[in-house]
């Protein structure tokens, strides 16, 4: 007999984890590729560095990743069970005495790793991609350098106070030909026209740009002050901005820094990561009885109901959070009173579905029991 409960258990939790693997690539395809799309525009425009374009990708994925994950379970045990209802697998388990607890228990045997894998990811793996995320750009904003910069447009850098053109550039992006830089520094306006460039970096991490066989014309238009110096080489120091104190997003700091700051937005923070595996239990556990369907009904017929639940679920949980933030909420409630209406829904469901009543005596010679 246990023969029987292990093969019941292993069949189920197969199908689950193919499901969901092969839901979870489908969506991760459609909203990487909007995130591809997006960040190879930013290194076309020369917003970030080329080799900036990994490290960023791969935050955004373990980001959807964690966005996606419940939604994702939802609908795979949904599909499972609802193939089981319709080609009537379902109703040969409950014959042979199947109950709830033979539905529920491959469930959590699937569930509750994905729920363990989805907490480290939210408490530890995602601040600390997002912490380096939050670095890469700062330091993309604070730099300029050649290698950023697109031939045959025209660039703004240093936070917009210069603009560059560029004709053509080498391979590797040290050198270019047929610059135009504008640039105003102390209320004057300069503009350095020169055959070729490249960019110098010295011993204590300056930046500097050798503009050669170059122009510069120093004055604002319409001044009689005006005046142009002709150059062989030109080194131009590349002005950055004063460097601040690294200050990290809400996002970006550690779990443990959250639970010991009193801040409302600083708890809110925590308990979102929390309360994103919490939901993905509960709503694996409502999937099994939303399922629920005739023979031969159709295929996706309740898959409509599940997002529609998804999105007021999740929704919910977005606006208890932001009321944390506000203070319309104490902070010991959060986003639980979401989750306590989803377990109340799922009572609901298990009192419709007559999950709760005592299951009939099972014949002697045998059937499953669970």
């Amino acid at each position: 007999m246990q023969l029987i409960f292990s093969t019941l258990d292993r069949y189920l939790a197969r199908e689950i984890l193919l499901t969901t693997a092969a839901v979870l690539l489908v969506l991760l395809l459609v909203v990487m590729s909007a995130e591809v799309a997006y960040w190879l525009a930013a290194v076309v425009e020369g917003r970030i560095h080329a080799g900036m374009l990994l490290p960023l990708l791969t935050v955004s994925l373990v980001k959807y990743l964690v966005i996606l994950l419940p939604l994702t379970v939802l609908l795979s045990i949904m599909l499972v069970f609802g193939r089981l209802y319709r080609d009537s697998e379902m109703a040969a388990i409950m014959a042979a005495g199947g109950g709830p607890l033979c539905w529920y228990r491959p469930v959590l045997y699937t569930v509750a790793p994905l729920s363990a894998v989805l907490l480290l990811l939210t408490l530890f793996v995602l601040p600390e991609l997002n912490a380096s995320r939050q670095q890469l750009l700062d330091s993309a904003a604070r730099q300029q350098d050649l290698q950023t910069l697109v031939a045959g447009r025209f660039n703004r850098a240093n936070h917009g106070r210069a603009v560059f053109f560029i004709e053509s550039r080498s391979e590797r992006g040290k050198r270019v030909e047929g610059v135009f830089l504008q640039q105003r520094v102390d209320d004057i306006d300069t503009v350095n026209i020169a055959e070729r460039a490249e960019s110098l970096h010295d011993e204590q991490g300056g930046r500097y740009l050798l503009l050669k066989d170059g122009r510069e014309y120093i004055g604002n238009p319409g001044s009689r002050d005006y005046r142009i110096v002709t150059y062989k080489e030109y080194a131009l120091r590349m002005q950055e901005p004063a460097a601040a104190a690294v200050v990290r997003e809400v996002k970006a700091l550690p779990s443990a820094a959250l639970w010991r700051s009193p801040h409302p937005a600083h708890q809110a923070e925590l308990h979102w990561r929390l309360t994103i595996p919490a939901g993905m239990l509960l709503l694996a556990l409502l999937a099994v009885p939303l399922s629920h369907a005739r023979p031969r009904s159709g295929r996706f017929g309740k898959l409509a109901l599940a997002l529609v639940l998804y999105l007021l679920y999740s929704n919910l949980l977005g606006l208890s959070i932001n009321w944390m933030q506000q203070g319309v909420i104490p902070l010991w409630l959060a986003g639980w009173w979401v989750h306590a209406l989803a377990a109340l829904l799922l009572l609901v469901l298990f009192h419709f579905h007559g999950y709760l009543r005592r299951a009939p005596p099972r014949p002697a010679d045998g059937g499953v029991s669970c």
